[in-house]
């Protein structure tokens, strides 16, 4: 069921207007649409626009009208950043009692010692204090490229193109015709370490 605009009047937060966010919009109308859209479990503009005190004037349904001055109002940038610092509002007067929820967890003797390091960490993180993860990457790639003598002197002409200057690359000749011969090394010979040549 939703609120009537004198419930959500109550809700208002009594510091609203030190939010530049909330002073921005011009009308009472606004801000509780604002404050109804901030509270919705399950976003319905209807509601909102229902509850923040709009009527119809225009002869159409009544639901027809909610659901199109809902959606107006909701794509609104002024209402769009009303609604989200209301939602900080609304989270931060609950820190106190999430921190102790927490705490609690921590120091309980039949906390699993898993669920007491998360419950550390959340508050080292929701306090600053933020765990740091290092992840380390290493990338190697290997390119060969193997060209044969065309090829090789094909760039090397690219490259005289491209810079204006004549280049001599030192190409290896190509092998026409080629003859194998295998050498015999000789034994090494025998020297007799007694003899009076042998000694130097």
């Amino acid at each position: 069921m939703p609120m009537t605009p004198a419930e959500l009047d109550a809700l208002l937060p009594s510091n609203w207007e030190k939010s530049p966010e909330l002073r921005a919009l011009t009308t009472d109308k606004q801000r509780r649409f604002a404050l109804a859209l901030s509270m919705q479990a399950k976003r319905n503009l209807a509601d909102a626009s229902r509850s923040a005190g709009y009527g119809q004037s225009d002869g159409s349904s009544e639901q027809n009208y909610h659901e199109t001055n809902g959606s107006r109002l909701a794509h609104d940038p002024k209402i769009a950043k009303a609604v989200r610092a209301l939602c900080e509002i609304r989270l931060a007067s609950s820190l106190g009692p999430a921190t102790s929820a927490i705490l609690e967890i921590v120091e309980s003797p039949i906390t699993e010692p898993s669920v007491k390091l998360r419950a550390a960490a959340t508050v080292l993180d929701r306090s600053g204090i933020s765990v740091h993860q290092r992840i380390d990457v290493s990338h190697t790639e290997t390119v060969e490229h193997k060209f044969d003598a065309a090829q090789t002197a094909a760039f090397y002409e690219r490259l005289k193109e491209i810079s204006g200057r004549g280049m001599t690359p030192a190409l290896p000749a190509p092998v026409e015709d080629a003859e194998f011969v295998e050498v015999e090394e000789p034994e090494p010979a025998e020297i007799d370490w007694d003899a009076p040549e042998a000694v130097s």
